[in-house]
């Protein structure tokens, strides 16, 4: 399957969020989902690591080429209205990887098993995730059954 930047670039964070792990700096626990969609989770974790990498390089690499250093935190600020770089980050985004990625989407349930904690009784919860991060995966990367 071909994707682009900006699939592999939006994917990935949400991706671990989901499958725990860390990012940025951030550790992230993850979900709990059954084994199958964990497993699932990670395999695409592994996949568009490299890939993902890549493009955040490129991305830091354009911010200090056109932002500016603050020197009160030490981190580099690109101005909202600086049309260079969000030109040129926008044409990082809408490429196409190079290479191409062979996956299954993930499938996300709709409930899982739980246990209750007052009454130690099995159910059916809810799988809850957030519309933000479940927009950039349903293209190409899981799907809700």
């Amino acid at each position: 399957m071909k994707l682009t930047n900006q699939d592999i670039w939006l994917a990935y964070p949400e991706l671990v969020k989901m499958g725990g792990g860390k990012l940025n700096g951030e550790t992230h626990t993850g979900m709990k989902m059954p084994v199958e969609a964990s497993l699932g989770i990670a395999k695409l974790i592994g996949k568009l690591r490299i890939a993902y990498l890549k493009i955040e390089q490129e991305r830091v690499r354009l911010v200090k080429k056109y932002g500016r250093l603050n020197d009160e935190n030490s981190m580099y600020f690109v101005s909202p209205e600086n049309a260079d770089y969000a030109l040129e980050f926008a044409s990082l985004l809408v490429r196409e990887w190079d290479e191409e990625f062979e996956f299954e989407k993930v499938k996300l349930p709709q409930t899982v098993k739980n246990i209750c904690k007052s009454c130690g009784t099995e159910m059916d919860v809810v799988f809850r995730i957030e519309a933000n991060s479940l927009i950039p995966l349903v293209e190409h990367f899981v799907e809700v059954i």
